[in-house]
């Protein structure tokens, strides 16, 4: 298995699952403020993860 493959599935994985849980449970307007708020710190969580499989692999 490669890493790039690995990672691809993670990511696809991922954007899967948002939407499916966008299609069963839809925000309000109270989720998306909050959303909004926090986007930049989730996005640093989910590359520090990233990061830290790709070390894993190494």
């Amino acid at each position: 298995m490669s890493k790039a493959g690995f990672i691809t599935g993670m990511v696809t994985g991922v954007a899967v699952g948002v939407g499916a849980t966008m299609v069963i449970n839809p925000m309000d307007s109270k989720d998306k403020k909050r959303i909004k708020k926090n986007t930049s710190q989730v996005f640093t969580s989910i590359g520090s993860v990233a990061d830290k499989v790709m070390d894993m692999y190494k």
